[in-house]
């Protein structure tokens, strides 16, 4: 019996180490490769902005492209001076990631939308496809049109 009961032990113990080498194995990180590293560290992420943040950030950044993820209507309403429109949601993968590849090069980009809910998923698709850009950030909130294209205007007259 003790013989049994022994075994039986021995094959729990058994299943157990086999079952954790499994899950340890699993949760190892996954592999990045030199190219991705490098183009990590060339891009300076920003990620989420508050509106108020995001205002400051754009009044300060020399050649910032701004990048509507709104529909298109939402866009021909109400945008950001000098936006660019990528309507994420009225595009197919392939087709966002054709509109993000057709993005001016070099230049730092902050994407919006009109409350931070489809923003991220452009912001995101620029960060896949676009190692070239120099520095990228998403708005996170409502964004302060009339205060940038206020302080647009007005930096048009001096």
């Amino acid at each position: 019996m003790k013989l049994y009961v022994l075994m039986a032990l021995l094959v729990i113990c058994a299943v157990t180490m086999a079952c954790a080498d499994s899950a340890a194995q699993e949760s190892q990180p996954e592999k990045i490769s030199v190219a991705e590293t490098e183009s990590t560290i060339r891009q300076n992420d920003l990620g989420a902005l508050s509106p108020e943040e995001a205002f400051d950030y754009m009044k300060k950044t020399p050649k910032l492209l701004i990048v509507d993820a709104a529909a298109t209507r939402w866009y021909q309403t109400k945008t950001f001076e000098g936006a660019v429109n990528v309507p994420v949601e009225e595009l197919s993968d392939s087709e966002l990631t054709e509109a993000v590849k057709k993005l001016p090069t070099g230049q730092p980009i902050l994407v919006h939308c009109r409350r931070g809910m489809v923003a991220p998923r452009v912001y995101r698709r620029i960060k896949e496809v676009r190692p070239d850009v120099p520095e990228i950030s998403w708005l996170n909130g409502t964004p302060l049109f009339d205060e940038y294209n206020a302080w647009v205007k007005s930096e048009h007259k001096k």
